[in-house]
C-alpha cells in the first residue's frame, strides 16, 4: 500500500467540534523558517484520522494492504532522546507498535515477530529519529497560501497540489510523500501543526505540554536491533 497512507493515514481528524477553518484578519506576515518544529530532544502528541465514506461495496484505498477493512484511527506518538515510538490504533481494534532507532524502522505484529527496515535517509517519512513531523518535510514558502483560524489558533496555511500525470509516469515525490493533494495549518506562534489533509484523509494534532522518558524497548524490538547490528559489524569486518 501506499507508505505516505499507512504512516498518516498509518504518521491524525475525525475533526468533531474543530470549527471550519476561517479566514483571520488580513496581513502580510508571512513565515520564516523553521517552518514547523522538528528534532526536538523530548515531545509526545497525537494524531486522529478520519477517512473518507467508501460507498457500500467498494473498497477503501486508504485501507491497510494487511486487511482491506482496517484502517488506522490514532497514532500515539512519544520521543526522547533520539528514539521514538508509535502506538497505532486500527478500526478493527487492533494495535501496532512502531519504534525508530539507530536509523532502523522497528514494526511489531500480532505474532511477535518485528519487521526491521533500514532508513538512513534524515527525510524519509519513517526517520522518526531525526524528524518529529516527517510528513510535513514538504512544508515551506513556496507553499504558502496564507494565514487561516482552526480551532481559535492562528495558522499558517501551505497548499500542495501535484501536477496531473500519465498513466506512464512515476509520481513526483515531495518531502518523502507520493505527490497529490494536501494542505497543512501550522499554528503561527508554536508552529507544531494543528491539522492536515492529505487527499481526503483528515488528521487533527494533538500536543501535550511536555514529553518523558520512553519505557523500556520491548525484548523482540531490543533483539532485532541487536541482529541488525551484528550483521552490520560482521558485513564491515569483511570489507576490502
Amino acid at each position: 500500500m501506499n507508505k505516505q497512507h499507512f504512516y498518516l493515514g498509518f504518521l491524525a481528524t475525525g475533526l468533531t467540534g474543530l470549527a471550519c477553518p476561517s479566514l483571520a484578519a488580513p496581513g502580510d506576515q508571512k513565515p520564516v523558517p523553521p517552518f514547523v518544529i522538528q528534532n526536538r530532544d523530548s515531545a509526545a502528541w497525537e494524531v486522529k484520522i478520519t477517512h473518507p465514506k467508501s460507498k457500500a461495496g467498494e473498497e477503501n484505498p486508504e485501507a491497510d494492504s494487511d486487511s482491506r477493512n482496517r484502517l488506522a484511527e490514532n497514532i500515539a506518538v512519544q520521543i526522547h532522546n533520539g528514539m521514538r515510538r508509535d502506538i497505532v490504533t486500527w478500526s478493527d481494534g487492533t494495535t501496532t507498535e512502531m519504534w525508530f532507532s539507530k536509523g532502523l524502522e522497528l514494526r511489531g505484529a500480532s505474532s511477535g515477530h518485528v519487521a526491521v527496515i533500514a532508513t538512513n535517509d534524515p527525510d524519509s517519512q519513517f526517520f522518526g529519529g531525526y524528524k518529529d513531523f516527517p510528513e510535513l518535510a514538504w512544508v515551506g514558502l513556496k507553499h504558502f497560501s496564507g494565514i487561516e483560524v482552526v480551532g481559535g489558533k492562528a495558522c499558517f496555511v501551505y497548499r500542495y497540489q501535484s501536477e496531473p500525470q500519465s498513466h506512464d509516469e512515476i509520481p513526483t515525490e515531495v518531502g518523502g510523500f507520493l505527490a497529490d493533494q494536501r494542505t497543512a495549518w501550522i499554528d503561527a506562534e508554536t508552529l507544531l501543526p494543528v491539522r492536515l489533509l492529505l487527499g481526503k484523509v483528515d488528521h487533527e494534532f494533538s500536543h501535550k505540554a511536555s514529553g518523558s522518558p520512553l519505557p523500556r524497548m520491548p525484548d523482540q524490538f531490543g533483539a532485532a536491533v541487536d541482529r541488525i547490528e551484528g550483521r552490520l559489524r560482521r558485513a564491515k569486518m569483511y570489507e576490502p
